[in-house]
């Protein structure tokens, strides 16, 4: 290929014209919020403002007595139903077998997990139903250093007897040969500061489940849609040729839509639950 264009001039430090950037300008993209489907239910999230903690009891009831809201969902009512999200991993890496609930049941292990969903007739019902939720967590030990965290002191899943999720090794050639060869060898430990990916538009999901055809539609804000159409066959227990995903336009990602949310994935199962479109809150 030679890079030349039509005219003979390279492509190479070429200025180019983009051709999207009007319809952004102009405020006529359109992101998962901006999709209107007639009949929608809004779906809020409840989370745990503990790090670390025992699951007691969940008292949906009154968010259940509140204007406007059509079900309370926990982890316990997804048991069977639905399968867990799979970590994500790395070629040639060593992945812990701990998929992510959709609903915490058991244990919360991190600040801001989802414990109860509810779902209702409107944005507004959905949250203030969620606030009236109860929960009933017994802390544990929270884990804040990743130094502390490998001495497995305390555990986040006690199953695994380990806190390490994922290791990860490469090599090439004479690896010993080429540390006894050198002059000089250096030993480092590097720590990296924590960081979150923050994009102007949060992730967002609207589902809907055609009877008909039985084809489940999900629009969601990701970084490609094939990852997301591959994770929701499996939560699911769907055919793929059973599903679309469609990305409209993204507000940025930074590689924090790389997955599906489990957010999302409990959207799409209520879509086709409850015969009604779900959209998830915003997060």
């Amino acid at each position: 290929m030679s890079g030349r264009g039509p005219a003979g001039d390279g492509w190479v430090g070429r200025p180019l014209l983009r051709r999207e950037d009007r319809r952004f300008l102009l405020g006529e993209a359109r992101y998962v919020d901006d999709l209107s489907v007639p009949g929608t239910l809004h779906l809020a999230l409840v989370r745990s403002p503990l790090a670390h903690a025992r699951i007691r009891g969940v008292d949906p009831g009154p968010a259940l007595a509140a204007p406007g809201v059509v079900r309370v969902l926990t982890g316990e009512d997804l048991e069977g139903r639905v399968d867990r999200l799979p970590v994500a991993g790395a070629e040639g890496a060593e992945v812990a077998e701990v998929p992510v609930p959709l609903l915490a049941a058991g244990k919360v292990r991190f600040a801001g997990e989802p414990v109860a969903a509810v779902l209702a007739e409107d944005r507004a019902a959905a949250l203030d139903a969620a606030e009236l939720v109860g929960l009933d967590l017994d802390p544990l030990p929270p884990i804040v250093d990743p130094r502390r965290a490998l001495l497995d002191e305390v555990l986040l899943h006690e199953e695994l007897g380990t806190n390490v999720l994922m290791r990860w090794r490469r090599r090439g050639g004479d690896v010993e040969g080429a540390f006894a060869s050198a002059r000089r060898v250096v030993r480092e430990r590097i720590r990296i500061p924590r960081l979150v990916a923050a994009p102007m538009e949060p992730r967002g999901a609207l589902a809907v489940h055609d009877p008909a055809a039985d084809v489940l539609t999900v629009f969601c804000s990701a970084q490609d849609p094939h990852r997301p159409l591959g994770h929701l066959s499996r939560v699911l227990r769907r055919p793929s040729e059973r599903l679309r995903v469609v990305v409209p336009d993204v507000g940025g990602a930074f590689g924090s839509k790389g997955v599906l949310a489990p957010e999302a994935a409990l959207a799409a199962w209520l879509a086709v639950e409850t015969g009604r479109a779900s959209c998830r809150e915003r997060v």
